[in-house]
This record gives structure tokens, sequence and C-alpha cells, in this order.
């Protein structure tokens, strides 16, 4: 463990990740990566009691198996090891500890050695909106328009980079609820002239809407990756994970809502991004 902790302080990339960490939570402790010197500290005796604390009530445990099982099978072996677990029936309230990404508009441009050069990007929008199953698919269509815009106007047209990557999340335990992560690596001598065009797309997607063209893609896409989907365990998965911890319905009507998903819809979500003016780049730099 204290050999693999060396080698991977060395590593520039994960002196990024590990920046990136703090500056979103502001060096929250909960999120600080761990270091040789942290080693000494870990208890055994902490460790085991914690265990036994969570695990000595499973009253209030959920378990979902999703798969292609029998269950005259599967049923001795749930009475065997789950059902047997014990259970005080004591009511638990989880705490809200873990930290929540600053409410800041900044970014910070570091240098460090590399042994090839290039730049690396990350960009973090969060913001607010509705916890429900077409605030969640207005995004993914967002992330996935804009996904396009940057493949068209970053990598084909400037070749400024192998590809953008635009990443979403709506979660309900969050707060805000939404993330909206761009991110990308590209030369050093090309950083100032891809990163107004970063945020230019995003603004011009909040100003007139995505293109036509790229909703009716990215539409279809969906539909057809929701037909391949539902055959998989880790969709249903999904599917009853919400269902059981958010009391949302992802299964029902998607298709429908799907092709329901306007030009306006991505606009106005666009803009509830910019408006919250909740914005941080981190951009490492080699020297």
């Amino acid at each position: 463990m204290r050999s693999f902790l060396k080698n991977r302080e060395a590593n520039p990339q994960v002196a990024y990740n590990d920046s990136v960490s703090a500056i979103l939570y502001g060096n929250n402790p909960r999120v600080q990566p761990m270091k040789r010197k942290d080693l000494d500290r870990i208890s055994y005796n902490r460790i085991w009691k914690i265990y036994t604390e969570r695990f000595s009530d499973a009253s209030a445990f959920k378990m979902v198996l999703v798969g292609n099982v029998s269950m005259e099978k599967l049923r001795p072996l749930l009475c065997k090891y789950i059902a047997t677990l014990p259970s005080k029936w004591e009511r638990s309230v989880a705490k809200d500890s873990y930290p929540q990404v600053r409410n800041v508009n900044e970014t910070h441009i570091f240098m460090k050695k590399m042994n090839t050069p290039s730049t690396l990007v990350n960009i973090f929008y969060t913001f607010n909106e509705p916890f429900n199953v077409r605030t969640d698919v207005a995004l993914d269509v967002l992330k996935r328009v804009l996904t396009i815009a940057y493949t068209d106007s970053v990598r084909e047209e400037k070749g400024g980079t192998y590809g953008v990557r635009v990443q979403s999340r709506l979660d309900n335990t969050s707060k805000p609820r939404g993330l909206l992560k761009i991110s990308f690596r590209t030369d050093p001598k090309k950083y100032e002239m891809l990163i107004p065009i970063i945020y230019k797309q995003i603004e011009n997607i909040a100003k007139k809407g995505p293109l036509k063209e790229s909703l009716s893609k990215v539409k279809a896409y969906l539909i057809k990756a929701y037909d391949q989907s539902i055959q998989t365990n880790d969709y249903w998965d999904y599917v009853i994970y919400n269902r059981l911890r958010h009391n949302i319905d992802f299964f029902t009507d998607y298709k429908k809502i799907v092709n329901n998903i306007t030009l306006q819809d991505i606009q106005l979500i666009a803009k509830d991004i910019l408006k919250s003016d909740r914005r941080i780049e981190i951009t490492m730099i080699s020297e």
C-alpha cells in the first residue's frame, strides 16, 4: 500500500485530480486523497467498530437482485444468508455530511512538469433543476448536443483535441442537484484558442437553442439506446434503485418523454446553467 501511494503521488495526472477535488470542495477532509502518512492513523479496531455498527441492524436494508435467476434456487439462499441478518428495528437517519461543490465562479490555472507537454482542462457547472424524469432527459440531451457541437468546432474545424467529453448528472441528494462537466486535453499552445470556443458553444445554445438536426440525431440515438438498454441488468438495477430511493419512475413513458423534448427545453436548461453563475474551471498546463 505504501509503495502504491508513493507511485501515486509522483503521477502528474493524480496531482491534477487531487487539485480538482481540493478546489471543488474547498479542501474538505471528506474528499482529500489518502497519503502515505495517513496509513499510520488507520485503526483496525475503529474499522471493525464501524462495520459492526452498520451491520448490526439490517431492518432498514433494501437489497436489489437483478438477473436471470431461478426463484426456486434463490429463495433458500436469501433465507439462509439475508433473512438471518440481525434486525433491531431501530430507526437511523443518514447525515447530510458529504461536501457540496463550492458556490463560486472561478478559473484556476497552474503549471506542472510533464513528460509529454499537454494541457488538461475541466469545467464544472452546478445548478438547480427539478428532480424528475423530463429534466433528467433534457440534461442528457443537452450533454449530447454539446458533444456534437464540440466535435464540429473543436476537433474537426480547429484540430485542437481528439475530443471534448461532456458529462452530466442530476442527483436529488446534491445541493444544487445539477452538474455539467466539460473536459478535454490539448496542446498547451492551443489552449487560448480553444477555451473561448468551449464557452461559446453553451452560450449559443442558451441564446438560440441547439441545432434542429443535432436534436433529432440525439433523440433517435436515445430511443435506439433505450431499446438495447432494457435488455441489460444494469438498466433495471438503475430503474429499481431510483424507484426505491427517490420514488421516480425512469421506465414508464421514457420514449414519449424523449420524443416530446423540444429545442426550447434544451435552450431553457442551458440558460439556467449559465444563470446559476456557478462555474469552476481547473486547468493544468505543462511547464
